[in-house]
């Protein structure tokens, strides 16, 4: 089977890269001139700089055995973390638990309420509930409206802007719970990891591997158009590679797909 993949980010090209251990003929097409996606680095005096900042989690068990699968994980390196919070002009630790218990912009209340809360967020498995629930009324009836003014509030602003009331509560969710994974016990610090030479490093060799399976990767084409023929084959194409071809399937892994759909 012949497979178009718009888009070389990580889910593009892991991908491509299942796909040719099944046997399939595989491109990918990505617009720009490197690849990576979001995860895509760029050099500054001679050293290669994430976007993005990224990190692995201890419980990313398929993004670990994917490195582990591609050889890398003598490149893998944990860490232990710290954290701050930045408030009336001065940085506090909000590392651990002691942390948050001495945490002076929060009532003694409020540190037991804030930590009570991210402890049963820990230890929800289930996010569906959460899918249409908006992030920032899920924080300020878990963690109470005291601790979402001073620690949440900043953040989801930050971060979303003019959007923030518009976040889904499964995503500061995923977050917590991502991250509480990253720690043995809900007591014990955080451990983070990372591969040396970055996300670049996984990039590249995942790359590396599809072209010797005999995959095909084109950068600078940026697909124009999708045309749907009868038995739903498709044809793409592009302004540098005028037609690709017909495929019987179309694996699309874009932030959104609506330029290209027919």
């Amino acid at each position: 089977m012949r497979v178009l993949i718009i888009g070389g980010g990580p889910s593009g090209l892991k991908c491509a890269f299942n796909l040719l251990q099944l046997g399939h003929e595989v491109f990918i097409f990505e617009r720009e001139p490197v690849l990576g996606g979001l995860a895509r680095s760029f050099e500054l005096h001679g050293t290669k700089i994430e976007r993005y900042y990224h990190f692995i989690c201890m419980g990313d068990t398929g993004l670990i055995n994917m490195i582990r699968e591609l050889g890398l994980d003598s490149q893998l390196r944990w860490k232990y973390t710290r954290m701050g919070v930045w408030r009336d002009g001065k940085l506090y630790p909000f590392t651990s638990v002691l942390d948050v218990l001495r945490f002076p912009p929060l009532p003694p209340v409020e540190r037991l309420k804030y930590l009570w809360a991210a402890f049963r967020a820990s230890l929800r498995k289930d996010w569906s509930d959460l899918e249409n629930v908006p992030a920032v009324d899920w924080l300020r009836q878990e963690f109470g409206p005291i601790a979402y003014e001073v620690i949440w509030k900043p953040l989801m602003q930050r971060k979303f802007g003019p959007y923030t009331e518009r976040v889904s509560a499964a995503w500061i969710w995923a977050r917590i719970k991502r991250l509480a994974d990253s720690r043995t016990r809900f007591l014990k610090r955080e451990r983070l990891g990372y591969l040396l030479g970055g996300s670049e490093t996984l990039i590249g060799k995942l790359a590396e591997q599809v072209a010797a399976m005999g995959g095909h990767i084109y950068t600078k084409a940026q697909v124009d158009r999708i045309l749907i023929k009868k038995q739903a084959r498709l044809r793409a194409l592009c302004g540098r590679l005028r037609s690709l071809g017909r495929c019987h399937y179309l694996h699309c892994p874009l932030a959104s797909p609506y330029p290209t759909a027919p």
